[in-house]
């Protein structure tokens, strides 16, 4: 891990001293530049605090979140590990990344991503929360993909999690998620037809774009909710929805695929909504992509007592329900 040393002089400071200069500045009884002699503060951090009464207090840069904010990074990074989901690295600066988006505040990092000197800044912060670990199933499912190691402790993780909640024999509360994509581009075919004839027309599904994704939800007693339909488009036009199943709900990605914000933002207005008379608590089980996991997509689910449980990758066409069991 890298190591810092502070180099050349700083002025220090108390919290209080600051607070004194900017109080007695602000009120016009000194100047910046006679609190600066006075209290040995930097003008530059006297505009900052006076700017932005939210800045953080004390001498040193502010850091480019707050500790809140790193907080409930720091439990959703947590809760992550819990859903069978444990990030690596590149999965924290990624749901970072979104994090940060979704706060609309200012920081250094480049595209709203955060680089590898605020990662080992963060670690090295939060490591009586935070501590590097090798994860085995997910080493091994790397290593040799589905195999009944990681099936078995899979398993061993859904009874765990099954009888914590108390719902063994409640199956209207256990519920998976799944996608699927579907393409609807004849390019990518070719068909036989009479020879001669020239521009055969095929009939396609949806509305003609190149993919559009299916979000299906199931509940173990057999009961389906209302799927969630995304095209790749930039605009969803009136005419894509019109025909769809009863109760449905539609949107856009670049992509056509779900994201990671997508699942969040269907999560909080639909599948709640949907859910909202089902006896709590609920386990809900799904496809770990990193992708899918969000800062918000976290703390939705825990505060209104939804548990998540992450498929081990590589194993959905054996492990996952909608996928061999409907």
């Amino acid at each position: 891990m890298r190591q810092y040393e502070k180099t050349g002089l700083r002025q220090k400071y108390s919290t209080i001293t600051l607070k004194t200069a900017l109080c007695r500045v602000q009120r016009g009884e000194i100047s910046q530049r006679e609190a600066e002699r006075q209290y040995k503060i930097p003008r530059r951090t006297l505009r900052e605090h006076i700017a932005d009464p939210n800045l953080k207090y004390g001498s040193g840069r502010a850091t480019d979140l707050s500790h809140a904010e790193e907080e409930l990074l720091v439990t959703a990074i947590i809760a992550a590990g819990e859903y069978a989901c444990p990030m690596e690295k590149s999965d924290i600066l990624d749901i970072t990344e979104e994090y940060v988006a979704s706060l609309a505040k200012k920081t250094r990092f480049k595209n709203n991503r955060p680089g590898d000197d605020w990662f080992y800044g963060f670690t090295r912060c939060w490591m009586t929360e935070l501590a590097p670990r090798k994860p085995e199933v997910l080493t091994i499912s790397r290593a040799t993909s589905c195999n009944e190691f990681v099936i078995s402790k899979f398993f061993d993780i859904l009874e765990q999690k099954v009888d914590e909640l108390g719902i063994r024999d409640s199956p209207a509360q256990i519920i998976n998620l799944d996608e699927t994509g579907f393409v609807t581009d004849p390019k990518c075919k070719r068909v036989f037809v009479k020879k001669g004839k020239r521009n055969p027309s095929v009939v396609i599904p949806g509305s003609g774009k190149e993919r559009y994704t299916v979000l299906g939800c199931v509940a173990a007693n057999g009961k389906v909710f209302p799927p969630y339909i995304l095209y790749k488009a930039k605009n969803l036009y009136d005419s894509w929805c019109v025909g769809g199943p009863y109760g449905a709900g539609y949107s856009t990605t670049d992509s056509g695929w779900m994201e990671g914000t997508t699942l969040a933002s269907r999560f909080e207005k639909r599948f709640l909504y949907h859910v909202r008379h089902i006896k709590k608590s609920i386990l809900v089980m799904f496809d770990g992509h990193s992708s899918h996991i969000t800062v918000d997509l976290i703390t939705t689910a825990k505060a209104h007592d939804v548990h998540l449980l992450c498929m081990p990758p590589h194993c959905s066409h054996v492990l996952q329900p909608l996928d061999v069991g409907v």
